[in-house]
């Protein structure tokens, strides 16, 4: 397939390093930590028809600057209802400087920086940044890009519903996700799912206000079946290449664990078992369950096996 659409596996977008130094500083101001305001913004996006960028511009032209920090600061969403009166978070994004401070004093070290750069912003200021970044990444990243992605998750996602035409329900977040088991939760009515490319293997999991959102990594798409099995056996050596990442792939199969275990366990820092999760799921060779409240990690199964189908193929 000569015009299949080439998906880097690391994924699409550069890193910000090689972007234009107006788009870095339009990118980081929300600080170091602010990707999750950004994500934020997907909120936005669900609602869209097209899902164009040009369409989430117009939309965000549209909103006013109190409308578009309600999304950033999730007044909405439950999880921030469960940390924050309702009627703080609602001041806090209209500008209040003591529903600000207590915003701030109820969330944890990592989101308190992106949060005290928004809040610091007036609502007028907050659309403009938020106009200029989308606009620049767009217009310097994203549109020679746009065509092809859209194929590629056009095609991603309807495989995605053939699958969870054959496995409805919580199986089907299974099936589609590659490996992660979702635990409901009371406070969401449904599950959206959405493929993407911005950053695999993570789960990208958000939340509207009655439903739980996962956005999951798109399969890169390779010219041949014979490029396919070399990237998989790549992602497979890998995994595998390293002692602590074995040491780790035992001990699940052993038993389920969470990551504060895993860290007791195998007396590695939190980042650094992370990061080695990390490798282990592009593999497919772990399974993840759980929800916002908490997540276990276990050998998959499925994985395993085809890991073994895999070295058997690529073997002759």
């Amino acid at each position: 397939m000569s015009d299949a659409p080439r998906i880097a596996e690391e994924g699409w977008a550069p890193s910000l390093a090689d972007v234009s130094a107006a788009l870095r500083k339009a990118i980081g101001v929300f600080g170091e930590h602010g990707s999750d305001r950004w994500l934020q913004l997907g909120e936005i996006a669900l609602d869209l028809e097209t899902g164009s960028v040009a369409e989430l511009l117009a939309r965000l032209e549209e909103m006013s600057g109190v409308e578009i920090r309600r999304v950033l600061l999730g007044v909405d969403l439950p999880s921030w209802q469960r940390m924050v009166e309702s009627d703080v978070l609602e001041r806090a994004a209209a500008g209040s400087a003591e529903a600000v401070d207590q915003v701030l004093r109820s969330v944890g070290d990592w989101e308190r920086e992106s949060l005290r750069l928004l809040l610091e912003l007036t609502p007028a200021q907050t659309k403009r940044h938020v106009l200029k970044a989308v606009r620049l990444f767009a217009e310097q990243v994203f549109a020679e890009r746009e065509a092809e992605l859209t194929v590629a998750l056009e095609r991603e996602a309807a495989g995605a519903r053939a699958k969870i035409a054959a496995s409805p329900g919580e199986r089907a977040v299974l099936e589609v996700t590659g490996g992660y088991e979702y635990l409901r939760e009371p406070e969401f009515d449904r599950v959206i799912l959405f493929p993407h490319f911005a950053a695999p293997p993570w789960l990208l999991l958000m939340e509207r206000r009655d439903a739980r959102v996962i956005g999951y990594p798109a399969a890169p798409f390779a010219d041949d079946a014979e490029k396919e099995l070399r990237e998989r056996l790549l992602r497979l050596g890998r995994a595998l290449g390293d002692e602590k990442r074995v040491e780790i792939l035992r001990r699940l199969a052993e038993e389920e664990m969470t990551l504060g275990e895993l860290v007791v366990s195998v007396g590695l820092a939190k980042s650094t078992i992370h990061h080695h999760l990390v490798q282990l799921r592009a593999a497919g060779l772990i399974r993840l369950r759980g929800n916002a409240r908490g997540y276990w990690y276990s050998l998959s199964p499925e994985g395993r096996d085809a890991s073994v189908r895999l070295l058997g193929d690529a073997l002759g």
